[in-house]
């Protein structure tokens, strides 16, 4: 029995072996079949011309040879020809290539493609990584070091990459770009005369090459006149008519002085030599563009091959942006859906398409939504910018449309289309760089238009005035002038512009001096009456400035027109009182009439101006009889009666006053109903309801202000509105506009006061309100204000001694009962009184459960007790009964971030992210998420928070410093970085702006003019951080004042050592560098 069952069970056992051994062979024989039917499929879809198909075969069966390289070489050619998700497919060919040449190191052949792929695909990092290993292997190699050479430039990493330039260049390259992009290296390092003899070397080497030539003409587009230029152009071309990059070349001159028929040819003939470079057909496009020829700009970009076109996806985007612009609607769609199938994973791209046939369908409030969306996700995306700046002006948001073009000419100064759009809305130059580089070029002409000179000298000074730029326009400036003297000695604009120049820069000397040689040349002296008086109140001698208005106004025959524009010049340069004493002469020596009325009206006008009310409304009063109505003295009448009312309505909350103002308007209207200002007036009444009607009184100032930039009213109003939705930043900015037009108007002042104390900037809001109570010591919403200012900025004694002055003036006033309760329980907490304060804080909180101040001062006490976790549900039960309102947990997350807790700044995070779920687009939650990141050091995440709130507040100044700073920490964005940094001081001139783009500049390698905004940030700044003195250490070095260089170096380190965070190795390098040149000298 035994041995049966053994039988039995060897049986078995031999059995299930024979099945698994039948088992395996069949596994392994279907797998075989498998394998070789994926490759006769692979290659069958191949041969057939389904590269999809073909690649996913392939994909499946070289695991199972990875070392055919003919089987590669069609998996990585199927994915090239491939057009959906082109970036992936383009990849997996580059691999492809990796994986040949990791088997077979020899095939040259398959290099090149594998170098040629991360070209197009701007793989720098990878390119140089495969160039770096095969350099190691063959380390004379040309081609690699030149590829080499090439993403290390693309990369940023300028010494190396001149390292390889130089390499080429000694062992004779024949690549004719290497000669170019070395030189534009050595000129980014300041080494120009060093780029000078590059270019004569690689011409006396190879004199025949004509791209040496083009090369060398862009080079010196930067410093010489465009007749130079030309002719380097016109001898490149001699030598090589046919050369792509030649045409090119030619052709970007042709188009920057709009010579559009000949930057045709040469960008037709290009693409005739090289077929398959995408930027020749977008070039020429916008030739075509420039023109308004929309039709032949399609044509240009649709006759570029399908492959072309995919692997520039800015053709695509262009063409489908003119179709739509075109209502080609169905054309557009076709385009849209070879990008989107390209790349499928660009979805502001997708959203922009929308945005803009939303635009051209007649609905820009829509498209202005996703247009500023895809700015936010993609800051660089020119044509957004572009068309948002036409959405908004299609909305009538005249201002933000100006910011917007502004932003993108910018980064786009040779957009004509840009221009003239900026032109014809704006009327004013768009770019003072041009500006300069025009005024530069016809002053080295040898006979220059003398007219084109003097209004290009005038353009440029008014943009330099603008931009506070004025001493690094000086020279430009100047230049052009004299050149227009030299051209027309006797002419007198050319002197009276330069001697304005002079005294716009406190420099009266050199301006009488210009005065003095125009009337030596034979200019009549009465044309330069005003500068000299002008010049003598800059040099603070007021009786000299009498003794020529004496001598100007001496003539009984002077009219109206004299007399208002000696009155408007003095008024615009900051001299009131000989303003109004020069209307009063004339209104004293003109007889009654409407010349003499005229007169007095600009006198009302000027005293409104300065805040004199009482003045202008009695001279108003006094003209109005004697003004005849459907004049146009009349309509300036009514102005200034509908601005009195206006400054009634902003500066007084008397019942009185809104008497008095509706007295004024009704009078207009009856007269003059259509009058657009009349909106302001009936904005500023809705502001006064109770609630005020914040949505149409805004509607009505917005539009006041696209009709009239310069309505004080309006601006005033918007404030108003800014601040009650918390707006801080675009609050202020129009106040600033407003002041601008009414510097001595109180309430506005106390508008900035708030607005600063609400934006953290303590010390400037102290400042303003300080100069209020010195104007008003009585005024209490001043007192009140300073007291919350003093103890915000922890002054604990001043706030509470300006507390006992606010007591003494409202004790007896039932109206301010609550704040004075109010800031005597801050006074407590502010002196650490926590346990004396909790009780009188809790019987408040009590009494007034909505009160955010109070909870917070009562949470502050508890939290100064160790009782963090009673705080923190104080502050969330609060919080959670108005989940929807944002402005309660943007207030707690600030307070949050004022206490010593451990947690305060996640705690203040989860407080914002609620806020911007409650609502995403609320300003201060971006604003106090910014500050949050900030602190964390976040840049990237900042950054976007940046863009994101600039796209709603373009002109908030301190925001655009912001941006400067983080994007001045990014590789390859200094010239953004710098773009960011100009516009914040053209809306504000504050130090440490100038500082921030000080900074930027000495990265730029831009020393001298990196100190101009240095030099003045130090001396007006307190505490000056160490990177600010590395940055003065590293200019001064480059500019040879050596003991300067090492006293900031030294006080770097000094502050570095105290726990300022520096750049060590930056510090060894400047300190290194000063000893090798102290020891030279």
């Amino acid at each position: 029995m035994k041995r049966k069952t053994v039988i039995i069970l060897a049986v078995l056992l031999a059995s299930v072996v024979a099945i698994g051994a039948v088992a395996v062979g069949g596994a392994f024989l279907y797998l075989e079949y498998r394998n070789r039917a994926w490759l006769h499929d692979a290659l069958a879809a191949y041969d057939n011309g389904e590269w999809a198909r073909a690649k996913g075969l392939l994909e499946r069966y070289l695991p199972q040879d990875p070392k055919n390289s003919d089987l590669l070489l069609k998996y990585a050619d199927a994915c090239s020809r491939l057009t959906e998700d082109r970036i992936g497919s383009l990849r997996a060919a580059a691999t492809a290539y990796q994986q040949i040449l990791w088997y077979h190191p020899g095939r040259d052949d398959v290099r090149q493609k594998m170098v040629d792929l991360n070209v197009k695909l701007s793989a720098w990092s990878t390119l140089e990584y495969f160039t770096r290993d095969w350099l190691r292997r063959a380390p004379g190699n040309a081609d690699y070091l030149y590829y080499s050479a090439l993403a290390l430039d693309r990369m940023g990493k300028i010494d190396e990459a001149m390292a390889g330039y130089e390499a080429l260049i000694q062992n004779n390259t024949d690549r004719s770009d290497v000669y170019g992009n070395y030189a534009r290296l050595l000129r980014d390092k300041e080494l120009e005369t060093k780029a000078e003899e590059v270019f004569a070397s690689a011409r006396a080497a190879r004199p025949d090459d004509g791209r040496i030539v083009a090369d060398y003409a862009r080079f010196l587009a930067r410093k010489s006149t465009w007749s130079e230029v030309q002719t380097m152009l016109d001898e490149s071309l001699e030598l090589s008519p046919n050369d792509p990059d030649v045409l090119v070349a030619a052709a970007q001159a042709d188009l920057l002085r709009r010579q559009y028929a000949s930057a045709i040819e040469h960008l037709r003939n290009a693409i005739q030599a090289k077929p398959d470079e995408g930027p020749i057909y977008l070039m020429l496009a916008s030739a075509y563009v420039y023109q308004g020829m929309m039709e032949d700009a399609i044509k240009a970009l649709k006759q570029a091959d399908v492959f072309v076109r995919i692997d520039t996806p800015v053709i695509l985007i262009t063409l489908a942006d003119l179709q739509l612009g075109m209502s080609a609607f169905e054309d557009a769609k076709a385009t849209i859906a070879e990008y989107s199938a390209a790349y499928p994973d660009q979805l502001p791209i997708s959203e922009y398409f929308t945005a803009k046939e939303l635009l051209v369908r007649g609905e820009p409030s829509e498209a202005v939504k996703r247009l500023a969306s895809v700015t936010q996700l993609r800051p660089g995306f020119a044509l957004a910018e572009y068309t948002l700046a036409e959405a908004y002006l299609a909305t009538g948001e005249i201002e933000l449309a100006r910011n917007a073009l502004e932003t993108y000419l910018s980064k786009n100064p040779t957009d004509v289309r840009a221009q003239r759009l900026m032109a014809q809305r704006f009327g004013r130059p768009v770019s003072i760089e041009m500006l300069a580089s025009r005024a530069q070029d016809l002053a080295k002409q040898s006979n220059p238009d003398r007219q084109l000179l003097v209004t290009t000298a005038a353009a440029l000074l008014d943009s330099a005035v603008r931009r506070d730029a004025i001493a690094e326009y000086n020279d430009n400036i100047r230049a052009a002038l004299e050149k227009a003297i030299e051209t027309d000695p006797a002419a007198p604009m050319p002197y009276r512009i330069l001697a304005d120049l002079w005294l716009l820069q406190d420099r009266p000397g050199e301006a009488t001096a210009v005065i003095d040689k125009a009337i030596s040349q034979g200019c009549d002296p009465t044309e330069f009456l005003l500068m000299r008086a002008s010049a003598a109140l800059v040099a603070n001698d007021p009786e000299a400035a009498a003794k020529i208005i004496d001598e100007a106004t001496a003539d009984a025959s002077l009219g109206h027109s004299e007399y208002a524009q000696w009155a408007t010049f003095f008024a615009q340069h900051g001299f009131y009182e000989q303003a109004m004493a020069m209307l009063e002469r004339g209104i004293g020596r003109l007889g009654e009439s409407e010349a003499r009325v005229s007169l007095e009206v600009e006198r009302a006008a000027l005293a409104l101006r300065h805040g004199e009310l009482a003045k202008a409304a009695q001279w108003l009063d006094e003209c109005a009889p004697r003004v005849n109505s459907g004049t146009t003295l009349r309509r300036r009448l009514n102005a200034a009666r509908l601005q009195l009312a206006q400054t009634y309505l902003v500066t007084d909350p008397s019942q009185q006053a809104e008497q008095d103002a509706q007295r004024l308007v009704h009078a207009v209207r009856q007269e003059d109903p259509g009058n657009a200002m009349l909106q302001v007036s009936d904005g500023l009444m809705l502001l006064r309801r109770t609630p005020p009607e914040l949505d149409r009184a805004q509607n009505l100032f917005e539009n006041a202000v696209a009709m009239d930039t310069s309505a004080v009213g309006a601006h005033w109003g918007l404030a108003k509105v800014a601040l009650a939705r918390l707006d801080y930043p675009r609050a202020l900015t129009h106040i600033e506009r407003a002041m601008a037009l009414a510097p001595n108007v109180s309430a506005l002042r106390l508008l900035e006061a708030d607005a600063l104390l609400n934006t953290d900037r303590l010390f400037e809001a102290e400042r303003v309100i300080r100069r209020i109570l010195e104007d008003d010591p009585a005024d209490p919403a001043a007192w009140q204000m300073l007291v919350t200012c003093l103890l915000q900025r922890g002054a604990r004694n001043d706030a509470t001694a300006a507390f006992g002055k606010l007591e003494a003036l409202v004790a007896d006033d039932p109206a301010y009962a609550e704040s004075l309760r109010a800031l005597r329980g801050a006074l407590l907490v502010a002196r650490g009184e926590d346990g004396a304060a909790e009780e009188p804080l809790r019987a408040e909180y009590a009494a007034h459960p909505d009160d955010l101040e109070t909870l917070k001062a009562l949470a502050s006490v508890v939290m100064r007790q160790g009782r963090e976790d009673e705080a923190r549900n104080l502050v969330t039960a609060f919080a959670e009964g108005r989940s929807e309102d944002p402005a309660v947990w943007v207030a707690l997350a600030q307070w949050w971030a004022k206490t010593e807790s451990e947690s305060r700044w996640r705690e203040a995070s989860t407080c914002l992210t609620r806020a911007l779920l409650a609502d995403p687009n609320y300003i201060p939650a971006i604003r106090a998420m910014l500050a949050v990141r900030l602190r964390q050091e976040d840049n990237l995440e900042a950054l976007s928070l940046c863009n994101r709130y600039l796209s709603r507040n373009p002109d908030d100044a301190d925001m655009l410093n912001t941006r400067a700073r983080l994007l001045g920490q990014i590789n390859g964005r200094l010239q953004e970085a710098l773009a960011s940094a100009d516009r914040a001081i053209e809306l504000d001139d504050r130090p440490e702006y100038k500082g921030t783009r000080g900074v930027i500049l000495v990265a730029m390698r831009q020393y001298e003019r990196a100190l101009r905004d240095l030099r003045p940030y130090a001396l007006e700044t307190e505490e000056v951080p160490a990177q600010f003195d590395v940055a003065l250490a590293e200019a001064y070095f480059a500019t040879n004042e050596l003991e300067l260089a090492r006293q900031h170096l030294d006080k770097a380190r000094a502050k570095a050592g105290a726990g300022e965070v520096v750049d060590a190795r930056r510090l060894d390098q400047l300190q290194e560098a000063i000893q090798r040149k102290e020891a030279a000298a």
